[in-house]
This record gives C-alpha cells, structure tokens and sequence, in this order.
C-alpha cells in the first residue's frame, strides 16, 4: 500500500478513536445514550474494519444499558426491533417490485404489451420511485399509441431522476406524435444537453424542425446525426 494511504488510514483511525472515546463520555443521560448508540456502533465498526480495536473493554450494550432504566431500555429494544422489521419488509417489498419489472420487461419482449403494462404497474404500486417501471410501462403505452400516458410516465420518470436524458428524448418522441413539435424540440434539445452525443436525439429533433419549417435548423442537426452514427 502506498505511504500516503497508510498514512491517511492511520489518520482516519485515529479521528475515529477520539471520536468514540467522546461518544462514549460525553453524557450519560439516558435518552442521549439511546441517541447515541447507533452512532457510537457505526464508528466503532469502522474502526474494527480499519482493523482497529477500540481501547474500550466491552461492548456498548453491555457498558451503557445497565445504566439505563428499565422503561427505557424497552423503549430501546422495541424501536430496534421495528426497524429492523421495517427495513425487512422494504428489502422483500424491493426484490419483488423486481420481479414485477423483470416480468413486464419479459412480455413487452413478446409484444403482449396489456400484459407488461399491468404488471410495470404492480412494479410502481410497490416502489412508487421506480425509475425504470415508468420507463417500461411508457414504451409500452407508446407501442399502443397511448401518448397521453406516454408523457405522464416519462414526465414522473424525469421527477425521480431529472438527469435522465432517455426519458426526456421518449417523451419528446410522445409529443412528437401528438403534432406538438415545439414541446417535442425542447424535450429532445434538453435530452442533447444531457448527452451531447444522444444521436437519435439529434434525428428527431430534426424531424420536429423540418415539420415547423425551419430546414435550416433541421439539416444541421441531421448533418449531426450523420456524425454521430459514423
């Protein structure tokens, strides 16, 4: 390992080491302590990962909880155990949201685009931030010529993630569809801002100025496009 890596290591433990002590003094209220066992675990995992060992003797629970009252200690344990629980019911809820996706993407592949759209939507019914079910049940309303939905998707896909070029380029291919154009060009010149190289973004972009009149502006972006495919 380089001498500047061993050096900041040693450093960062070191930091840790102080802080863990301060942790550990700092107040024996019993509230502050149930505040500060978390963060008093994180830091000391750390360091052990750091392959530190703390100068303290025993562990947190065995040093603190005793001097903690009984009515609060339940307090304690109750809430570690619905965390627990809930981040429990988060990571299962998560694992099968994917199913639900992987399975739409599945008979979006079959062209059975009824069928992946209901179940992108039992996707989002579980994660309502999931990014990439808006971008599956969207393509599948845009190969059933639902643009109106189309747009919804795509529009709750760029409030979850508003660097997201493809969703800015689909949904400027919906209005595209709806002979919107001027909304269509600012979605696709807002998809080339993110992705100067977004080649497709450039063609379509070019369709829309063609279809408003400005030729000029179109062969440009097609003369773009031209490049980009090279």
């Amino acid at each position: 390992m380089p001498e500047c890596q061993v050096f900041f290591k040693g450093f960062f433990a070191i930091f840790l080491e102080n802080l863990l002590k301060k942790l550990y003094t700092f107040d024996r209220n019993p509230l502050y302590t149930i505040l500060r066992n978390p963060l008093y675990t994180l830091v000391r995992n750390v360091l052990y990962t750091l392959g530190r060992n703390t100068h303290l003797e025993n562990d947190l629970t065995l040093t603190t909880m005793h001097e903690i009252p009984e009515e609060v200690q339940r307090i304690y344990v109750q809430r570690w155990a619905i965390a627990k629980r809930v981040w429990k019911e988060r990571r299962v809820s998560k694992e099968k949201a994917k199913e639900y996706f992987e399975s739409g993407n599945a008979y979006f592949g079959k062209g059975d685009y009824d069928r992946a759209i209901a179940d992108y939507t039992r996707a989002i019914a579980i994660d309502p931030n999931y990014a990439r079910a808006y971008h599956g049940r969207g393509d599948a309303y845009y190969k059933k010529g639902d643009y109106d939905r189309v747009i919804a998707d795509f529009t709750k896909a760029i409030a979850i993630k508003s660097n997201d070029e493809v969703a800015y380029h689909n949904r400027g291919a919906a209005y595209y569809k709806k002979s919107d154009y001027d909304r269509a060009i600012a979605d696709f010149t807002k998809a080339i801002a993110i992705k100067p190289d977004f080649a497709d973004a450039y063609n379509n972009r070019g369709d829309a100025y063609r279809k408003t009149g400005r030729e000029d502006t179109a062969k440009r972006d097609f003369e773009k496009y031209e490049q980009l495919k090279l």
